[in-house]
């Protein structure tokens, strides 16, 4: 695994993302570390800072080793000691990159030649004088490094679960740092494991011996005051001479050098009488505010003091204490026993200050094992590398292959089969041509298979012409090569007359060979600037490039003549004449539009409107559209003064809940009062407006209007619910739609929750990634957002990645609600599934009473449409919801 420069890794986001990682990893082991004793412990922290260190290098790992020591500083207050990390990251680093490309033995050196040094004068510059509390410590993290180091390397080595992070996932294994480290594993992990259950044996009984002193000295205080009353024992309350001189001679009856602490105090910590190894602890007496605290039971705990004080975590649990609490019956007193760990801790630490010499031994040992090992069969494997190495062209040189010799078997058969196999090898060259023809011949058959393969994809299995799949690239790739050039393309949309009779009269076999002669004519036109492609069932597609409308005619007209003449068929031994000809729809780029899709749905358009006329002709798009472009020029003349004339006006539409009658929202509806065309909808003048680019302005006084008459409305007290208003594709635009909520909301003080947007199905689907920001951004504001025509396009998927409040079922599952079982059983499961997301349910175009009752019973949530009330304008709406506010206690739904 080599070692990445800074530079090279740091603009790569997944090493950010894999430093942030395992550095925040760092941190938590840092924090949780696995206790083994008082003080004694194994911490994983180094463990992530080598692996930092293998994967990305020295300055990586060491700046990760300085952010880590800064947390731990600034909140963690840990020992001293284990703040060298970042010199060891170093040390070690630079080892492993310049010297010894191997952790482990990286990690032995440093702390044989400056780990250990550099710790002892750290702690005589603090004063501390060397016992067995500093060896121990210095010992704990040399052991704690080389368990890491030599973790992270076989992790780093062989598992390597951060290989995702890597640009290049691919590694290789060095067989002798496999073969150091199994001898290395294989001798230390027994040693490892006896010394930590040992340990922890100790532990366990050094624990349970203090336990149970305290547990007999508890029994011999409470046996000296069994007989006392809870008068005599409240006399100690009251600081009363004989009784506190009674007690204490209690206390005081300790063998000589007892080191039991004895007190009687009540629970806030007040002390009463206590013996004299007691006074001796009076400076940590508040132990249950000062320092750490574990509680083994009910009333027993042990006691340290917090570690900010002292170098390494041994010193802090030399000051240690076990706390047993006895408390008094019927009375606020306790006897508190307290006994020492220094009593015993230091017999603990020279256990395992022996059992760490061991290990350090067996260290020695195992590596020293490892290197002559891994050095004796790298060294022959290395040899046989260097033989094999290059073969081919040896034995092409007639070069003799010095194999070598060894005793170990493995190895030895190993090389006999490479022999073997180099003899074989001059064999396998004679046979390299004839390997070379037959590999060739495949290869001609795939590249065969490929082209067939291809046909299939592009060209219709009946007919043989290129197929939809086929046009769609053809009319991409001609527009590309030609994206300089003005070019014309006539498309013409062809639809066979009277071939659905044929197919059912005469049966499909004789409408498939209607088909094909049909494809044979149309082939025989074909030329450099005809596309003839069929696109489905009876419907074909002619492209003509460089065309203008004359051509278009003539060959439009050329195309029916040859579709006229009879075509011949035999079927089951019977010959028959079918007769068929065309529906020609045309429409020509760029002259009808820009844009290719309008100019294809322009040529479909146009083939219906021939196939309407009686068939056997074509019809121009231009012609088609002449009498509807006159009128839209008229409409487009007088919308664009309607906002200034104020025609433009809101109707408004109530929301009813289903099952109180309530009204929850209403609708704003846009009209047009033109004064000489009447009312105009809007499904008329919208497509005209988002033409000439007044959406925009259109959409703001929307927005403004509605919100500015809810505010009113409020205020004279007759409503006080939101106002839904429908965004059209052209305003929902990310930035656009949240700078003009904003503004109206601003301008208004409307309060936002009064405010409703709904968005399109269809316009949610297809611009699904921008209207998930939008609407995220949107909801920040505090609008309220539906999906109005809801169902119809399997938006069921996305729901759960966008923050809508409410659906609006389309009304085309309404109509059918009570006559058609589909519907209904769709709507409820429409209505349970956006239920169990915790979304609103609304049915749109109620009409009659039985959908009411069916949709209360499917538990939706609200309802409109003409069967409660019909859009009105703001002067009518104001009367009824007066006069229903009126009539509310009486009215159902």
């Amino acid at each position: 695994m080599r070692n990445l420069s800074l530079g090279k890794t740091i603009k790569s986001p997944k090493f950010i993302i894999e430093f942030i990682l395992l550095t925040c990893l760092c941190i938590i082991a840092k924090i949780y570390k696995v206790p083994l004793s008082y003080g004694v412990y194994i911490s994983f922290a180094p463990f992530f800072l080598f692996v930092i260190l293998r994967l990305n290098g020295t300055a990586v790992a060491l700046i990760s080793s300085l952010i880590v020591n800064v947390i731990a500083i600034s909140f963690l207050h840990p020992d001293g000691i284990s703040l060298f990390v970042s010199l060891e990251i170093l040390v070690v680093g630079m080892l492993y990159k310049y010297k010894i490309r191997n952790l482990f033995l990286s990690e032995v050196i440093y702390w044989l030649i400056l780990g250990c040094p550099v710790t002892y004068l750290y702690f005589l510059i603090m004063g501390e004088e060397l016992g067995t509390v500093i060896i121990i410590a210095i010992l704990n993290q040399f052991i704690i490094g080389l368990i890491n180091s030599l973790l992270a390397d076989v992790v780093v080595s062989y598992i390597n679960p951060f290989r995702f992070f890597r640009a290049n996932s691919s590694y290789t294994i060095d067989f002798s740092l496999l073969i150091f480290h199994f001898t290395l594993v294989s001798v230390l992990v027994p040693f490892t494991a006896y010394v930590f259950i040992d340990g922890s044996n100790i532990d366990r009984d050094t624990s349970k011996t203090i336990i149970q002193a305290m547990e007999n000295k508890n029994y011999e205080i409470s046996e000296q005051l069994k007989d006392w009353s809870i008068t005599d024992l409240r006399k100690i309350k009251v600081n009363s001479p004989i009784q506190i001189n009674k007690v204490k001679k209690i206390l005081d009856n300790e063998p000589e050098g007892s080191v039991v602490g004895l007190m009687i105090q009540d629970e806030k910590g007040k002390i009463y009488v206590s013996n004299e190894q007691a006074n001796k602890y009076l400076s940590s007496i508040n132990w249950k505010s000062e320092g750490i605290v574990t509680k083994f039971s009910d009333d027993l705990y042990i006691w340290r003091p917090k570690l900010i004080n002292y170098y390494t975590d041994e010193a802090a649990w030399k000051k240690a204490f076990f706390i047993k609490e006895a408390k008094f019956k019927d009375i606020d007193l306790e006897l508190v026993i307290k006994i020492p760990l220094s009593k015993y801790s230091e017999d603990i630490w020279n256990s395992y200050l022996n059992k760490f010499y061991i290990i350090i031994i067996a260290c020695i040992i195992a590596t020293i094992l490892s290197i002559i090992i891994s050095g004796f069969l790298s060294g022959i494997l290395l040899k046989l590398a260097e033989s094999t190495t290059d073969i081919p062209n040896k034995l092409s040189r007639q070069e003799k292959i010095a194999w070598p010799n060894t005793a170990i078997s493995q190895i030895k058969s190993l090389i006999v089969n490479f022999a073997e196999m180099s003899n074989k090898l001059e064999q396998l060259f004679s046979k390299e041509k004839e390997m070379n023809n037959k590999l060739q011949i495949q290869t001609d058959e795939l590249k065969k298979s490929r082209e067939e393969l291809k046909h299939l994809a592009y060209y219709d299995a009946l007919t043989d012409l290129p197929n939809r799949l086929y046009f769609i690239e053809y009319i991409k790739e001609t527009l590309e090569s030609n994206k300089d050039k003005y070019l014309i393309l006539a498309i013409m949309y062809i639809d066979l007359n009277r071939f659905k009779q044929v197919n059912d009269t005469l049966g499909h076999e004789v409408g498939d060979m209607l088909l094909k002669e049909v494809a044979k004519r149309f082939k025989s036109i074909s030329n450099n600037d005809t596309f003839i492609a069929r696109i489905g069932g009876d419907e074909f597609v002619v492209i003509l490039k460089n065309a203008d409308k004359l051509k278009a005619a003539e060959t439009a007209s050329f195309i029916n003549k040859v579709l006229a003449d009879k075509i011949s068929v035999t079927f089951n031994n019977k010959g028959m004449d079918l007769f068929t000809s065309g529906s020609i729809g045309i429409s020509l780029y760029p002259l009808d539009s820009n844009d290719i899709h309008s100019v294809i749905k322009n040529a479909d358009m146009s083939m219906y409107t021939a196939k309407k006329e009686g068939g056997n002709t074509y019809r121009f798009y231009e012609e088609i559209s002449k009498g509807n472009k006159e009128e839209e020029m008229y409409l487009e003349m007088k919308l664009k003064g309607a906002l200034e004339r104020r025609e433009l006006v809101l109707y408004y539409q109530p929301q009813f809940n289903i099952k109180s009658g309530g009204i929850t929202a209403i609708e704003a509806l846009l009209r047009w009062n033109d004064p000489e065309l009447g009312l105009i909808l809007p499904s008329k003048f919208i497509p005209i407006a988002s033409k000439i680019g007044l959406m925009h302005e259109i959409g703001f006084w929307v927005l403004t209007e509605a919100c500015t008459q809810i505010n009113t409305w409020r205020n004279m007290g007759i409503i006080n619910t939101r106002v839904t208003v429908n965004m059209s594709s052209d305003n929902f635009l990310s930035q656009y739609i949240i700078d003009t909520v904003q503004k109206v909301l601003d301008e208004t003080g409307v309060n936002p929750e009064l405010l409703g947007l709904d968005i399109t199905e269809s316009y949610f689907l297809s611009n699904f990634a921008s209207v998930e920001k939008t609407v995220s951004d949107l909801k920040q504001l505090g609008v309220y957002i539906s999906i109005d025509d809801f169902g119809g396009g399997g938006s069921f998927s996305l729901l759960k990645d966008v923050q809508v409040d409410c659906i609006k079922i389309d009304k085309t599952f309404i109509e059918k609600l009570s006559t058609n079982k589909k519907s209904e059983l769709i709507v409820k499961a429409m209505i349970d599934l956006v239920h169990s997301m915790g979304i609103k349910a609304v049915a749109e175009g109620v009409e009659t009473p039985e959908n009411v009752a069916l949709l209360k019973n499917m538990n939706c949530d609200d309802i409109h449409g003409f069967l409660l009330s019909v859009p009105m304008d703001k002067n009518s709406f104001e009367k009824w919801v007066m006069n229903y506010n009126s009539r509310k206690t009486t009215f159902e739904l």
